[in-house]
C-alpha cells in the first residue's frame, strides 16, 4: 500500500505525485530565495536613507558651528 498523500482521488496510486511534490519543494525554494532578495534590496534602501540623513545632520551641524569653539573661546 502507498501513504494517502500519493493517491489520487479514487484510491490509484498517482504516478505524477513524485513530480508534483518535486516542484513544489522547488517553487518553495524559489519564493524562500526571491523574498531573503526583495527583503535585502528594502534594506539597503533603508541604510541608504539613514546615511543620507545623518550626512545631512552632520553638514548642517558642521555649518552652524564653523569658526567657533563651543567654550567661548
Amino acid at each position: 500500500m502507498y501513504p494517502a498523500h500519493m493517491m489520487d482521488d479514487k484510491g490509484y496510486f498517482n504516478p505524477d505525485y513524485m513530480e508534483y511534490e518535486k516542484q513544489r519543494i522547488i517553487d518553495s525554494v524559489y519564493a524562500s530565495t526571491n523574498h531573503r532578495q526583495m527583503n535585502t534590496q528594502l534594506e539597503r534602501r533603508e541604510e541608504t536613507v539613514q546615511i543620507q540623513k545623518l550626512e545631512e545632520r552632520i553638514g548642517n551641524t558642521g555649518s552652524k558651528s564653523a569658526g567657533t569653539h563651543p567654550s567661548g573661546w
